[in-house]
C-alpha cells in the first residue's frame, strides 16, 4: 500500500484563502506545485513571477530548504529570486 505524507506546509490553516474563490485556489495551489518541483530539481539559482498570495508560502518553502530567496512585488506580480543552499 501506497503511504502518502505532506512535503511542505501549505500555510492555509489561519484563513489565508478566505474570500478566494476556488478557482483561484486551484491556481495558486498549481502555481505552488510548480515551484515547489523547481526547487527540488536544485538548479542553483533562478526566477520566477508568482501570484503575490504565494510569497509568504514559498518563502517558507525555501526556508525549509535552506536556500536564500528575495520576493520583490511589482505591477500585481510578485518576483522571487532563489539562491544557491545557505551553508552556515
Amino acid at each position: 500500500m501506497t503511504t502518502y505524507s505532506l512535503d511542505a506546509p501549505f500555510g492555509i490553516d489561519n484563513g489565508e484563502l478566505e474570500g478566494v474563490p476556488a478557482r483561484g485556489a486551484f491556481v495558486l495551489g498549481a502555481e505552488f506545485a510548480m515551484f515547489f518541483v523547481t526547487l527540488q530539481a536544485d538548479p542553483a539559482e533562478f526566477t520566477l513571477q508568482i501570484h503575490p498570495r504565494n510569497t509568504t508560502r514559498c518563502l517558507a518553502l525555501c526556508g525549509l530548504r535552506k536556500r536564500k530567496a528575495k520576493a520583490t512585488t511589482e505591477g500585481g506580480w510578485t518576483t522571487l529570486n532563489v539562491g544557491a543552499e545557505i551553508t552556515s
